[in-house]
């Protein structure tokens, strides 16, 4: 069994399930990709929305 010691000498023992990146700097690109995703996904509800909207504004015109 490896002492708190040894494992701060060698670091290569440590097998963590989250390692430190390498690079701080460094984006996370599936972070990144999830977040396009998500904004165009944002972006064609509020062209649904917004054609909804318009679609009803020209209904309620033809009405009167």
């Amino acid at each position: 069994m490896a002492t708190l010691g040894t494992i701060l000498k060698d670091p290569q023992k440590m097998n963590l399930f989250l390692r430190p990146l390498d690079d701080v700097n460094d984006p996370t690109w599936s972070v990144i990709i999830s977040l396009i995703i998500l904004l165009m996904g944002v972006g064609y509800y509020i062209f649904i929305l917004l054609n909804l909207a318009s679609k009803e504004m020209t209904d309620s015109d033809k009405e009167k």
